[in-house]
């Protein structure tokens, strides 16, 4: 890896598109072959699916053919017919037998013929298919009216039809026990397939390939192609026995029906559906490489080669000489600087090389504002210090006012003026709240303040307003931020009930909820105009990021706590400000539970 990272940018590129075409060819290559063998897989995949599903209807077809056996077989009045003798009784008999049968054939479309073999040899034959033929045929093949023959078969008809079968089944008495010899006859259904041959050449995946059926002997019963007669390995022997086309070939035997279900496919039918894909990838895969080639001469001419010239200027950066070669169209801007880039290029490559040469200017001139900011930050350094010595300085003046707020106290005293002893009392108390550190105090604490507030604004304003304070008692030992409460009264009585009409009323309730804690204060003063409430409603969501700008400082002592708030506590919390003109005001402040 590090001496490929070593060669030159033109030979790596020759050599990664070289590799990529590579790619290119065995991805093309084995794309192909995998089209190929998902294609096989497919087709064997439907080919094992077709004989399944042929051979579940091969077998509900045998399945309805047997019912219909049994049904027949062991019918009372069948049994009468093959056990009586009475020529009368007989005809009766022979009647509801041939309109049972006829019921039996309207229901089952495959079955052509019923006919009835009694134990002496006599043959009866409701619709005339079966023939003394057919019956000293099959009599002399499997000896039907012996005593051996006792279980059901199916033979196929090879002569008539090839897609004809017979279903022959001995009949035992099973109503007369006294009855000497059990077997009493013998049935024979002849029926067709020909659903099965119209589901057959449905389930062909072509007429070039072989889908059917076998006897026992490799002879065709039926099949998709309409040659059917004959051998299978004769007919289509060069599909079987070719290994070079190496044809797709399942076969499933049919035990109960003595059949084979063969399917037999040739590689030329999977490789025909190829043909366009192999020309298609073949094409894409010279269009990629034509495509790499050409961005491989793209980049050699407008990257490779530009940057190579960039270089060669680099390594004579610092030679003077070279300076009055300078053709970048700021030569004027860069006259005097030491380190140049001698290049005349368009594009993005001669964007770099100009705008070098501008860096370099721009990194003497930056170097002589550096020694400039050197010096403003040694300056700024000694403001700091002055800032922190002024800090200090300002602790004592809290200490100042206190001290004087005692020493007001202390005249009340004196000249015995309540009035005084209480509001200094009163300011003492919160002004040292206010100063003290913490950052969050129990609710009690803050109700304290507020109420030592409210002493002094009840001896200004002399009974103008009644007050209304409901705090559950679960809420005073719970933590606040400091200093949240008693900026909002003073803004209800300053903004609300100072300037209303007659006696006023101020409530402040606090309850708890399952997540929050909420306080309310309600006042029923003048209230706030619409069009400044909206102001205030969308600056306390955090619509705006500039500071709110208003006649009057309650809206900013509002956002104030607001702010507070959701730095201690998340955006989640904060105030909530309702109010209408003429009829007061509503501030909700929600912390965590």
């Amino acid at each position: 890896m590090k001496e490929f990272r070593n060669f030159k940018l033109r030979r790596q590129i020759a050599f990664l598109i070289g590799i990529a075409i590579v790619l290119i060819v065995m991805i093309s290559f084995l794309s192909y072959i995998n089209l190929y063998y998902t294609m096989k897989k497919k087709a064997k995949d439907y080919t094992t699916s077709s004989i399944n599903q042929l051979e579940d209807n091969l077998r509900i077809i045998k399945k309805d053919i047997k019912n219909v056996g049994n049904l027949i077989a062991y019918n009372r009045v069948v049994q009468e017919f093959l056990t009586y003798d009475e020529p009368l009784y007989k005809v009766r008999l022979n009647n509801f037998i041939e309109n049972m049968f006829n019921y039996i054939a309207s229901l089952n479309d495959s079955i052509i013929d019923i006919a009835i073999i009694k134990k002496k040899g006599s043959l009866s034959s409701f619709f005339l298919h079966i023939d003394y033929h057919d019956y000293m045929k099959l009599e002399e093949q499997y000896k039907i009216t012996s005593k051996d023959f006792t279980k059901p078969m199916f033979v196929t008809d090879m002569e008539n039809g090839r897609d004809h079968l017979f279903y022959i089944m001995p009949i035992f008495n099973i109503y007369d026990s006294s009855y000497v010899e059990n077997k009493i006859g013998t049935i024979i259904i002849y029926f067709n397939i020909n659903d099965i041959r119209s589901l057959i050449k449905k389930l062909a995946i072509s007429d070039k390939t072989f889908f059917g059926i076998t006897d026992q002997n490799d002879r065709i019963i039926t099949s998709n192609l309409e040659e059917e007669e004959g051998n299978l390995f004769e007919k289509y022997g060069y599909y079987i026995g070719s290994e070079d086309r190496m044809p797709i070939i399942q076969k499933k035997y049919i035990s109960d029906l003595n059949w084979n279900v063969i399917s037999i496919i040739p590689t030329k039918e999977v490789t025909k559906e190829l043909s366009f894909f192999r020309l298609l990838i073949l094409i894409i895969g010279l269009i990629m490489v034509v495509l790499l080639l050409a961005i491989g001469f793209v980049i050699n001419r407008n990257i490779t080669s530009p940057i190579s010239t960039m270089v060669d200027s680099i390594n004579k950066i610092g030679d003077e000489h070279l300076k009055q070669y300078i053709t970048t169209p700021i030569a004027e801007e860069v006259k005097g600087i030491k380190h140049q880039i001698d290049l005349d290029l368009e594009g993005e490559i001669g964007f770099i090389a100009k705008n070098i040469n501008r860096m370099l200017y721009k990194i003497e001139t930056i170097t002589q504002e550096n020694i400039k900011s050197q010096k403003n930050l040694y300056e700024m350094k000694l403001h700091k210090k002055q800032a922190q010595i002024s800090a200090l300085q300002s602790q004592i003046n809290p200490h100042f006012l206190y001290n004087t707020l005692e020493c007001m106290r202390s005249i009340g005293y004196v000249y015995q003026v309540e009035e005084i002893i209480d509001i200094s009392t009163a300011m003492a108390e919160i002004f040292r709240y206010s100063i003290k550190g913490a950052n969050f105090v129990n609710i009690s604490d803050e109700i304290e303040i507020i109420e030592e507030y409210l002493k002094i604004m009840n001896i200004r304003f002399r009974g103008k307003f009644v007050i209304d304070l409901e705090i559950e008692e679960e809420l005073l030992d719970r933590k606040m931020p400091k200093m949240i409460l008693q900026p909002i009264v003073e803004n209800a009585i300053y903004h609300g009930l100072e300037s209303k009409e007659g006696r006023g009323k101020l409530t402040i309730e606090g309850i708890s909820t399952q997540e929050n804690i909420i306080f309310k204060i309600k006042d029923n003063g003048i209230g706030i105009a619409a069009d400044e409430l909206k102001v205030l409603k969308d600056y306390l969501k955090g619509e705006f990021e500039d500071d709110i700008h208003t006649s009057q400082n309650r809206s900013i002592g509002m956002l104030n706590i607001n702010r507070r708030i959701k730095l201690f506590l998340g955006d989640k919390y904060g105030l909530e400000v309702d109010s209408e003109k003429g009829v007061g005001t509503e501030v909700i402040i929600r912390l965590p539970s």
